[in-house]
């Protein structure tokens, strides 16, 4: 395995170390440890992602992916260099996602395209799903419903048989982009396969932040499908619902 790169990583070697130092970790040797820590840093952002402003949030993600690339040119053990190559995968998908909430169409690219590099090669599907439907999404933004289509069947693909967050939001943006040319039967059933397929996701996957995709999300996406197929009704059935299921409280959300 050769060692990824990203566009514009800086090496704040200073900064790796004293975040290393206050966890009691080793800057720059591979450990149990320091992965798990990662991990967790990971599914933190992840988490953070739906309130953070995303200049403060793509600072942190870089230092956290250029420690990464430090820790990658240092591991010897297989299943150390499989576990940080997972790790750069997904922290160079959510600089893409970031990219791609600030509207820069050229980092979202090449940040996903490192991210795919990344998952193929460790032969990690789930982390090619989840990328695919980041891609996914900019062709939705730039009304590229075909590519919406290719993309997003690519990755469920990828995602196999397991229920899970990313499958529901392929499966939605499939829906949508159906509805967009038009296509009713095509987009009722990619539909289906998204309210079927959430019915099966574990509720802890709903809590996880940028790799989540709740119910309110769904149904904004179905409101919008029912719309583009002159079916306002359905989508006004849908928007209640979407209503109901925030009256708890609510939250800025950048999707």
């Amino acid at each position: 395995m050769t060692t990824p790169s990203t566009t514009g990583a800086d090496e704040p070697s200073d900064a790796i170390a004293q975040l290393a130092r206050r966890h009691g970790l080793d800057p720059l040797a591979p450990s149990a440890a320091t992965i798990q820590y990662l991990d967790q840093a990971i599914e933190r952002v992840a988490r953070t992602y739906l309130t953070a402003e995303p200049a403060e949030l793509t600072d942190e993600v870089r230092l956290y992916l250029t420690w990464v690339r430090q820790l990658l040119d240092n591991s010897r053990a297989p299943a150390q260099h499989h576990q940080l190559y997972v790790q750069f995968g997904y922290l160079t998908g959510i600089l893409a996602q970031l990219s791609l909430a600030q509207g820069d169409h050229d980092a979202t690219e090449a940040c996903c395209a490192a991210a795919m590099r990344a998952a193929d090669e460790v032969g990690d599907g789930q982390l090619r799903a989840w990328v695919l439907s980041i891609q996914a999404m900019l062709a939705a933004y730039t009304n590229r419903h075909q590519d919406v289509i290719d993309l997003t069947s690519a990755g469920l693909e990828a995602a196999g048989q397991a229920a899970s967050a990313t499958a529901v939001k392929l499966a939605s943006l499939q829906a949508r982009a159906h509805a967009s040319l038009a296509d009713r039967q095509a987009a009722e059933a990619a539909l289906a396969r998204a309210r079927q397929t959430r019915a099966q996701v574990p509720s802890e996957e709903q809590e996880r932040g940028l790799f989540a995709f709740p119910e309110e999300k769904l149904a904004s996406h179905e409101g919008q499908l029912w719309l583009q197929l002159g079916a306002p009704e359905r989508a006004q059935d849908d928007e209640d619902r979407d209503g109901r299921g925030r009256s708890g409280g609510s939250h800025r959300r950048r999707w």
